[in-house]
């Protein structure tokens, strides 16, 4: 420092709180963690349609997972658009067209590739580097899936059964025998209200009694007035209730 005159006391430049943040976002580890918290979101909000909780827990994931990876510079508008495509395809499967299957493979497919382009720097492998990162990329991808699988797997098997979820968490109905499902019979004609967003299964409240209903390819918001038209092989089958319906 005296040497080319200059004073005795050195700055040194430490980084800030911005720079470690930055630094532990790009590490790959809380990236999966992102991309783990950002499914179990979107199962939730499946789950739990109408209450907007896990699509807001995925929507903050899913954004710091993107922005995370543009400032590591692999990530840009396109992985976001396709992303964002796929998730669409994914919503009109579920709540739109059901039981079809394209547009969910379609946005499955869509989602994972712009997971997988979001982690790197290219789009197809050219040296044995970029072929172990893809892989690592895979199986980060793989492993979150898995973990949203597993929370899944828990919450169908335990949380329904709790006072305040299982009011509001789809499960499967259960299997019933032939005289379980003419017990049923009772309830053609009868009114209720929906719990859940039939798309087209879900909850009603009919009688005071919570039952699982379908509204045969058809898509019923919460809160909605159905009708009970018949009942098939323990399937209660609703319509929208009006005076029209009598």
């Amino acid at each position: 420092a005296e040497r080319y005159g200059l004073g005795d006391d050195i700055t040194r430049i430490e980084p800030g709180w911005a720079d470690r943040l930055l630094d532990a976002l790009a590490s790959p580890g809380l990236a999966w963690l992102l991309l783990l918290i950002g499914g179990v979101g979107l199962y939730i909000e499946i789950q739990t349609p109408g209450l907007g909780f896990g699509g807001f827990i995925a929507m903050v994931a899913f954004i710091i997972f993107f922005w995370s990876q543009y400032l590591n510079g692999t990530s840009g508008w396109l992985e976001v658009m396709l992303f964002l495509a796929g998730v669409v395809c994914l919503a009109a499967e579920i709540f739109v067209v059901p039981g079809i299957g394209i547009l969910g493979l379609g946005g499955g497919l869509l989602i994972v590739a712009s997971l997988v382009l979001a982690s790197q720097s290219f789009v197809l492998p050219a040296n044995s580097y970029q072929v172990r990162q893809l892989q690592a990329s895979l199986v980060g991808i793989l492993g979150a899936g898995i973990g949203v699988v597993a929370f899944g797997v828990v919450v169908r098997r335990w949380l329904p059964s709790t006072p305040v979820l299982r009011h509001v968490l789809l499960v499967p109905p259960e299997r019933v025998t032939q005289n379980e499902g003419m017990s049923l019979d009772h309830l053609i004609g009868k009114t209720g209200m929906t719990v859940t967003r039939l798309a087209p299964a879900g909850k009603a409240d009919i009688e005071n009694h919570l039952h699982d209903v379908s509204a045969d390819d058809m898509l019923i918001e919460s809160g909605m007035a159905v009708q009970v038209t018949s009942v098939r092989s323990g399937r209660i089958i609703v319509v929208p209730y009006s005076q029209e319906t009598l």
